[in-house]
């Protein structure tokens, strides 16, 4: 199966993104049909990849560089939406970025974010079957309004 289909909200320009959040939604007739609910994926997908590359000669550290990531072939890694891509065809899948990221923290904390606001452990609409992201405390420098717990009106 050839798996390309443009992403929706990602610019050509990738150069000041890290990374980005995005929803896979299943728009499939039989779905709809038999009154089932959508159903969606959420994750994260980096647009470039580190590789390790033996050090040089006479030097012992190893060198660091980046290369493309596949982003347009890329469609998740949950194992039963990929048997539903299978199924369905690819034609009923449609690939949507919801938020753009510039660091690997910003990426992390965006994806689970969106996870836990979608509720995607409680409900069968997702394809999500778990939560796995490691952070730790925000870097310096690391400024989100949106995030800042003083201009939120939680209680």
């Amino acid at each position: 199966m050839e798996k390309s289909q443009k992403w929706i909200g990602l610019p050509e320009n990738r150069e000041d993104i890290f990374a980005f959040v995005y929803i896979i939604h299943n728009n499939h007739p039989e779905v709809i049909e038999n009154k089932e609910l959508p159903r969606y994926y959420i994750g994260i997908k980096q647009c470039l990849k580190r590789v390790k590359l033996k050090p040089l000669k006479g030097k012992t550290r190893n060198r660091i560089t980046f290369k493309d990531n596949d982003v347009d072939k890329y469609w998740g890694s949950s194992k039963e939406l990929l048997k539903d891509i299978e199924k369905y065809g690819i034609d009923h899948f449609t690939r949507e970025v919801i938020e753009l990221c510039d660091s690997k923290f910003h990426a992390k904390f965006a994806e689970i974010n969106w996870q836990i606001r979608c509720k995607v452990l409680f409900s069968k609409r997702f394809y999500n079957s778990m939560l796995n992201v490691r952070l730790a405390k925000a870097p310096k420098g690391y400024v989100d309004i949106e995030r800042n717990p003083d201009t939120l009106n939680l209680w």
